[in-house]
Formats: C-alpha cells, structure tokens, sequence
C-alpha cells in the first residue's frame, strides 16, 4: 500500500508513539491501533486526517441514521451504515465495525426487529469513540487562536459558500480551515460544528445554508 501514496504523505512512527494511555481512555480496548494505522499505510499523518474526519462528519451521520430509522427509511439508513462500517474499520475499530456490519445484514434479511432495537446501541458506541479519536485531532485550544472582525469572518463563510456552490471542495476546505484558526464567538460553536460536520460530508446545499445561517447571526449583532 505504500507505493500508492506519495511519499511525503507516508510518516512510519514506532508503535510505543502511536499508542494511547489506557488509563486516560477508557474504552481504549474498542480500538485496534496498530491494524487502523496499517491501514494508513504507517502514516499518522492519515490516521489523523482520518480521526478528524470521523469526529467532523458524526453528529450528521447518526442524525442521518436516525431520521431514516423514525421514518422507516431503510435504503437511506443501509447506505450510512456501510459507509460507517468501512470508516469503523478504517480506524481500528473492529467491534464497532461488526455491529454496523451486523446492522446491514439484518437489512439485508429485511430483519427489522433487529434494525429498531440495535441500531441506536452502535449508534452510541459510534458517537462515543469520538473521544478517543480526539487527541489525534489537534485543532488547538482557542488560546492559540487569533482575534478577528466579523467582517472577516464573513468573507471566509462567503468564500465558503461561492466554494460549495462550485463545488471546489478544496476552496471550501481551505476557507474552514482559515475559521478554525480564528477565535469565534461562544454562540456559533454550535453552527461551527454543524457546518464542519456538513464539510466532512460534502452535503453542499447543506454547507450553503448553514454558512448563510452564520452569516445573519453575525450581521445581527452588529
């Protein structure tokens, strides 16, 4: 695998570097650390662009998952649940990985006992596991950020948007990653999650109107 990865994406690090304190993480046991990072190809690197990604993208994914689940949307829900049990896998996280397994199966025999008493249990475990992934996303702390004016921060969620709407994903990318350098204001924390989440997704109309969403909010408090 690592000759289908340009070089400089490729960081080998020693095993002892790349383990978590048990101590600190209680539910350590449910990731395979070792198997998510050979799946890497030996690169932190990608295992942490990974982890970021899964702890972005999970507030929308379960409530994809549980919308499909109140309205009985089956193909929606088999959908995300592959997707997931791939990331799971991805990751290292083989149990979890088996339960969204299981969950598809069971769709799959059109088992829809097991679909309604199972799928919020993985879905708990899924959200869970956001905090062992958490020491590989290092955003930084908000005292690291810089101050910025509003007007600023609405240029970057504009670029945001004209980005989404031209579906240049990467100018999306590097407009977010300019916000997250950025102190913001305690009350868009929410917002900031969900427009992150909706990024890590591509969900692109979505990007459009929480951007939008962002933008009135500032604009009213001036």
């Amino acid at each position: 695998m690592h000759g289908l990865l340009p070089q400089n994406l490729i960081q080998d690090v020693p095993a002892e570097e790349f383990a978590l304190e048990e101590e600190e993480f209680s539910v350590k046991k449910n990731i395979d650390e070792k198997l998510g990072l050979s799946y890497c190809a030996g690169s932190l690197d990608i295992y942490r662009t990974i982890a970021e990604k899964y702890i972005d993208v999970a507030p929308v994914k379960r409530q994809c998952i549980l919308d499909a689940l109140e309205g009985k949307n089956w193909t929606d829900l088999l959908i995300e649940v592959h997707a997931l049990k791939s990331t799971a896998r991805t990751i290292g996280a083989m149990d979890l990985s088996e339960k969204f397994f299981m969950l598809e199966k069971a769709g799959d025999k059109n088992d829809l006992d097991t679909i309604m008493s199972e799928t919020e249990k993985v879905l708990s475990e899924y959200n869970a596991l956001k905090e062992v992934l958490r020491p590989y996303a290092d955003d930084g702390d908000d005292s690291e950020k810089r101050e910025a004016s509003d007007d600023e921060i609405i240029d970057l969620l504009s670029a945001i948007k004209e980005s989404a709407d031209a579906f240049d994903l990467d100018g999306v990318d590097s407009a977010l990653s300019s916000l997250k350098e950025i102190r913001l204001p305690e009350e868009l924390t929410d917002h900031m999650t969900r427009l992150t989440a909706l990024v890590a997704d591509v969900a692109t109309d979505e990007i459009m109107e929480e951007a939008d969403i962002i933008i009135n909010l500032l604009k009213k408090e001036r």
